[in-house]
């Protein structure tokens, strides 16, 4: 195999399987470039060139969302399916390997805790794109606030 599929290591095994768990979501709604994007934290733009990619290995199908021809909606195709679920195989050997030596109970501390820093970590990320989102709310405002009371052009800054 060539491209994306012999490409794949520990971090993009994780990414098809990313891919794979929000193409499942097509049973309950229509899955678009922008819904992969949100799952991976990728812009649109990288989203769309991950999925040509996948579309050129025959992983994936695109076509135009019927209801808002604006969407390109996203499916797996039977090789796509096939090379997620190699690839989640993969990904669980390999964790196997890494913890091949722990006990049970080791194991489920560990991922109990790893729940929770995940979490932490969501947590942070939403409050931390707010503050990001708020400040730049907060300038823009001041700006156009600054550039009424000039009433025009706001000047170069010296």
């Amino acid at each position: 195999m060539n491209g994306v599929v012999s490409k794949a290591i520990p971090g993009e095994v994780r990414a098809l399987e990313k891919l794979k768990r929000v193409l499942e979501l097509q049973a309950t709604r229509v899955v678009t470039v922008g819904a992969i994007a949100g799952e991976l934290t990728l812009e649109h733009s990288s989203a769309s060139r991950l999925l040509a990619e996948c579309e050129q290995e025959g992983l994936i199908h695109r076509a135009r969302d019927e209801l808002d021809g604006r969407k390109t909606v996203v499916t797996l195709t039977e090789r796509g399916s096939q090379v997620a679920t190699t690839a989640k195989m993969m990904h669980s050997e390999f964790l196997r390997s890494l913890l091949a030596d722990w006990k049970s109970k080791e194991i489920a501390a560990f991922a109990s805790l790893l729940d929770r820093f995940s979490d932490s970590v969501g947590t942070v990320l939403t409050d931390v794109t707010n503050r990001i989102d708020n400040a730049i709310v907060d300038d823009t405002r001041a700006r156009v606030e600054r550039l009424i009371a000039r009433g025009g052009a706001e000047q170069p800054h010296a």
